[in-house]
């Protein structure tokens, strides 16, 4: 047992128990009566001291889980101490705190008693929930304005980026090497001159900036960021920081659209410490510190012996030193001179081991009959003022961030209707600060009128717990008298019992956000029905051969009728796809345009198609290659027809050339029948009209003689020159239709022949040339050559106006 100053009893240590501002309790150790407590501690559980004095902490309820009150009396019983034991305790209007105890075991007038000296651990709680709503404040900020956080330091040329700009910039969390330089490696050569000017610039000047520029990831990828951001200066100036926030803008870039989020770092630690103490003198003497002390600062009664030692180890610089003991001494007299409670100092205290805490300190004096001893009680707020310190600097990177990134902020207080506005909320909508009111009716009244009603649904369903999150887009009206498209996202606040309380929220004006999806809808529609409309097989694919858009004359060519296939990959489709036309996809991705006039595809192994196709690469804003587009046009049928009509063609030629030969044939026999028919007729004229002809003459003749001259032989005279005529008529005649030379001395001589009647009947010359060989021909086939050369002699002469003509036989 930890055994108090001899001197020290029951009835002058109640003094003791007034001064402390902890609150202090004694207890019997055999049956856990309570025989003090001080103000404090009557404060703590809203007891009065005749409630208390004579009865337990059972009794009394002061416990709101019994197993703990068992818990810690075991660790009494056991090793006679229990410290920093934090506990739930219920006070006597019922409400549940938390606090720490430290108990101990000491006697008091030779009895065994527990110490117990609390915390409260209310004030800590308070700075913890302070943290935290901060920390929601800046990770909501952040997560509504869809942005990563970074912060320039130009003296350490330290950055700090918070991890969704590390994902911004393809890197994984902590793969940033937090300085100018790391960054820099990562921004798109071409840009980096832009950066860097931009950087020498916010040495000179002032004011919110924006830079848009290109990085390129680890893996190769390039994308767009739009970076906001402003400097911050001390009072003579200089430049201390640059805060502001990185979006990621690629898709806006190919397609105006892109709102990304991103998330703040917070980090909040809070550790609870038991209060330290000390029991020193009059004469300068520290008497007593308790464990709490020692653990908290370091020192033990070894280290410090009197107050004068106490001064320069906790307080080592002496200006601060002399303040302190200034302030403290002033304190101590006016206490006791007034008998009033010390007022807290806050000093910082240098621990032995290094370093520093901030502590209240306060002081009592014992009014007893060792009225020199006085008890000091060092609460550590170190922590707490962290999270102060913490708070300040959430506060500023949100002001940070809410600057740099144009996000308006609002606070919905749902008990009260009331709402406070951002300065930036207002300035989206063309006010002042002064301009708008704290009221719900604000927002309410602005809201265009088709919108109003589903927002709010929204906003129902998110009270209600319906929708895990609440986001929103409306139109709210200018002070101008336009609309201004807003997006809007907001995260719950609950009491103790999870009823909503408060909802927090952004704005982000995205009305040229709007505009351009607009407009690319509007293109894009264009497009799809463009290609889905197309009189040929059409279809658009991603570099994953995904497919993005589709002609219904594409899923009618392959069979697909109306099946869904965007998005699905076309491998999928058809799976046995040969490998030549992945090398095609994986050509044209490269840049190449293939196409073919007439192609087989095969689809399993019962059917093949003939096509005719081209393949092309589609290219990004950013002049990549986004994917391909197949045109491609089945002229399967087409393709048969024209075989089916070149078949019919090639057998009609050979009909042709067959009916052609048959003609050839018929038209040569029917010539020869010609040719005898012709010859038959000459000798019918020659033998038989002629000799008539002949005869009659002869007859003629003798009647000539015997008529006498008249009339009569006048008449003979002139018979007799018509017969003559006939007759060399039938003679020509006969010679025409089958010479006598021809048939007498051949070809040859008959060409001669002919020559000279046609040199004597026309004056043409005809010269026959032959070249001596044999010319095996029957009668009819050289009377057919024969009439075949007159026939051209005679058109050389009627036509050519030619005086020569040749033949040459062979």
């Amino acid at each position: 047992m930890t055994a108090w100053p001899p001197r020290i009893t029951l009835s002058n240590f109640n003094q003791l128990f007034e001064a402390s501002p902890a609150p202090i309790a004694i207890a019997r150790l055999d049956d856990g009566v309570f025989v003090q407590a001080n103000d404090a501690f009557l404060r703590l559980y809203g007891y009065s001291l005749e409630e208390i004095i004579g009865h337990t902490s059972t009794e009394l309820g002061l416990w709101s889980k019994q197993e703990e009150r068992d818990k810690i009396i075991e660790l009494i019983e056991r090793q006679g101490h229990a410290h920093n034991f934090i506990h739930e305790y219920r006070n006597k209007a019922g409400k549940v705190g938390r606090s720490m105890v430290s108990l101990d075991l000491i006697e008091i007038d030779g009895t065994p008693h527990m110490l117990g000296v609390l915390t409260d651990l209310a004030e800590l709680d308070q700075a913890q929930a302070a943290l935290v709503t901060s920390e929601e404040r800046l990770r909501f900020a952040q997560r509504a304005s869809g942005i990563g956080v970074w912060e320039w330091l130009p003296d350490t040329d330290a950055v700090y980026w918070t991890t969704e700009t590390e994902a911004m910039f393809g890197l994984p969390p902590g793969g940033f090497g937090g300085n100018y330089d790391s960054f820099l490696a990562l921004v798109h050569p071409t840009d980096r001159d832009l950066i860097t000017q931009q950087r020498q610039a916010l040495l000179a000047t002032d004011g919110v900036f924006e830079l848009e520029y290109r990085i390129v990831r680890p893996d190769g990828s390039i994308r767009w960021v739009l970076t906001k951001g402003a400097p911050e200066r001390d009072e003579s100036g200089a430049l201390l920081r640059v805060a502001g926030l990185n979006i990621d803008m690629t898709e806006r870039k190919q397609s105006e659209l892109r709102l990304q989020q991103s998330h703040a770092r917070i980090q909040a630690i809070i550790d609870a410490s038991p209060v330290p103490l000390a029991l020193n003198d009059e004469q300068g003497n520290v008497n007593y510190l308790n464990p709490a002390f020692t653990k908290a600062f370091g020192y033990d009664c070894h280290d410090i012996k009197t107050v004068e030692e106490w001064w320069p180890q906790a307080y080592p610089d002496t200006q601060y030193r002399q303040w302190v003991m200034d302030s403290w001494r002033s304190r101590m007299a006016l206490a006791k001179h007034t008998r009033l409670p010390f007022s807290p100092l806050e000093v910082r205290v240098a621990c032995k081991h290094g370093g520093e805490k901030v502590v209240l300190a306060t002081a009592t004096t014992l009014d007893n009959a060792y009225d020199n001893e006085y008890l000091v009680v060092l609460y550590d707020i170190t922590e707490r003022k962290r999270l102060e310190a913490e708070r300040e600097e959430n506060t500023r990177r949100l002001h940070a961030a809410v600057r740099g990134g144009r996000v308006a902020l609002w606070e919905w207080d749902l008990r009260t209707d009331e709402v406070l506005y951002s300065e930036e909320w207002k300035a989206h909508l063309g006010y002042e600060e002064g301009e708008i009111s704290n009221s719900f009716a604000e927002w309410q009244s602005r809201v265009h009128p088709e919108d109003l009603g589903p927002t709010l649904q929204k906003v129902d369903a998110y009270l209600k717990r319906h929708e895990s999150a609440y986001t929103a887009e409306f139109r709210m009206r200018h002070k101008d008298g336009s609309y201004r498209w807003i997006f809007s996202q907001a995260t719950l606040v609950a009491d103790e019992q999870d009823n909503p309380i408060r909802l927090l929220g952004s704005h982000v004006d995205i009305t040229e956000t709007k505009g351009i999806q607009s407009r690319l809808y509007e293109s894009e529609e264009r497009l799809r029905l463009l290609i889905e409309h197309a009189p040929v097989a059409l279809a658009m694919f991603d570099r994953e051969m995904r497919y993005l858009a589709v002609s219904r004359g594409w899923l009618n060519d392959f069979e697909l009728g109306d099946r869904d296939i965007i998005g699905v990959c076309h491998y999928e489709i058809f799976p046995d796809i040969p490998e030549r036309w992945k090398d095609i996809h994986r050509r044209v991705l490269a840049g190449e345009v293939v196409s073919s006039d007439d192609d087989y595809y095969e689809r399993g192994q019962a059917i093949t198609y003939r096509l005719r196709w081209e393949v092309r690469p589609w290219y990004a804003a950013d002049g990549s290659v986004g994917g391909i587009v197949i045109f491609s046009e089945d002229i399967t049928t087409r393709k048969r027809m024209e075989e089916a009509l070149q078949q019919a063609n090639t057998e009609l030629e050979h009909r042709v050339a067959e009916r052609t030969r048959e003609l050839r044939q018929l038209a040569a026999e029917t010539t020869l029948l010609e040719e005898k028919e012709r010859q038959l007729i000459a000798h019918d004229l020659h033998d038989d009209l002629g000799q008539l002809l002949y005869a009659a003459k002869v007859k003629l003749g003798l009647l000539a003689k015997s008529a006498a001259d008249g009339p009569a032989a006048q008449l003979a005279g002139e018979l007799d020159a018509l017969l003559a005529d006939a007759s060399t008529r039938v003679r020509t005649l006969t010679a025409q239709l089958n010479p006598p030379v021809l048939e007498r001395l051949g070809l040859i001589p008959a060409l001669e022949w002919l020559a000279e009647q046609m040199e004597q009947v026309y004056g043409l010359t005809v010269e026959v040339e032959d070249d001596g060989l044999p010319k095996p021909l029957s009668p009819v086939q050289a009377a057919i050559l024969f009439r075949a050369v007159r026939e051209l002699v005679i058109n050389v002469f009627k036509h050519a106006q030619s005086p020569i003509a040749s033949s040459r036989p062979a």
